[in-house]
């Protein structure tokens, strides 16, 4: 390996200071998964070579492996242990007869359902090969699937608003917009609501597949130092998994063919 090492893995992407971004710790722990299982590297690089698409307007379509492997890591390797969050502003009482109070916070815990063996059979068990329904055919459970035993974008109806404003301005003669030394008042004259899982775990996952493939594609990887024999590679901060910023990892460029 070369002498480019990766001192603090947040760097690889983003702003270390964003401890909360939940793709940049997505994008890190399938590189630790990656670096820990290297056996998966050959197989998709495999499938990377037969199905890249680079033109298309999906690249990454057909890649059950890819799809199943980032699943899986997200499962095994959370960035938060729990999700969805939701503040009461008005009591509320569930089916099962929790009542909440206002002001009361609700939320799912993400970490404990996805390592429920009810839920997941051998769920302590990091299998890339899990999300993989037909090994035949290929077909597979998409990564950006909102289901209730995978939570990791939230779940349920989420409400977006959507409005549109009036701007009272004054016009002189000739048409134009009269100066004005004080801000253009705004009036709200319509709110529409609608209802739907936010669109942008795509963004999300599409984003996390180019630079992932890309990696896989175009370098070898390894932990430095004893990075491969830590029994624990992050941290809890409240609800959040940190990765330790004393893991390192080295890339080279790919030796083999």
């Amino acid at each position: 390996m070369d002498d480019r090492i990766i001192s603090s893995p947040k760097s690889l992407v983003g702003d270390e200071d964003r401890t909360d971004d939940s793709g940049t710790l997505a994008i890190v722990y399938a590189l630790y998964d990656l670096c820990k299982r290297p056996e998966y590297i050959k197989v998709l690089r495999e499938e990377i070579s037969q199905k890249w698409k680079r033109d298309a307007g999906d690249p990454f379509e057909n890649m059950p492996l890819l799809e199943s492997f980032l699943k899986e890591s997200a499962r095994f390797s959370p960035s938060d242990a729990i999700s969805l969050r939701r503040k009461a502003i008005a009591p509320y009482k569930f089916s099962g007869g929790l009542r909440v109070n206002v002001g009361d916070v609700a939320c799912i815990p993400m970490r404990a359902v996805m390592s429920d063996e009810a839920n997941y059979p051998n769920a302590m068990e990091f299998d890339a090969y899990r999300f993989v329904s037909d090994s035949n055919t290929g077909s597979m459970t998409s990564f950006t699937n909102v289901k209730t035993k995978f939570p990791i974008w939230g779940f349920g109806m989420r409400a977006w608003c959507v409005f549109t404003v009036e701007f009272h301005t004054q016009c002189n003669q000739h048409g134009g917009l009269a100066m004005r030394r004080r801000p253009l008042s705004l009036k709200l004259s319509k709110l529409t609501l609608f209802y739907f899982p936010s669109p942008g775990r795509f963004y999300a996952a599409h984003t996390e597949k180019t630079i992932i493939v890309h990696i896989i594609h175009n370098y070898d990887m390894r932990f430095a130092g004893d990075g491969a024999t830590k029994v624990a590679l992050s941290y809890s901060w409240r609800s959040a998994m940190i990765p330790f910023s004393s893991t390192q990892l080295q890339f080279r460029n790919r030796q083999e063919a």
